[in-house]
């Protein structure tokens, strides 16, 4: 149960960091 969870986790924090690199470049944002 706990790996899965984990994984989970893993899985929204990756997608999240895509998310946010995609909107950036998609509105010109720079770091």
């Amino acid at each position: 149960m706990k790996a899965h969870y984990l994984g989970h986790v893993v899985f929204y924090v990756k997608n999240l960091q895509q998310s946010l690199a995609f909107y950036r470049d998609l509105l010109g944002f720079k770091e």
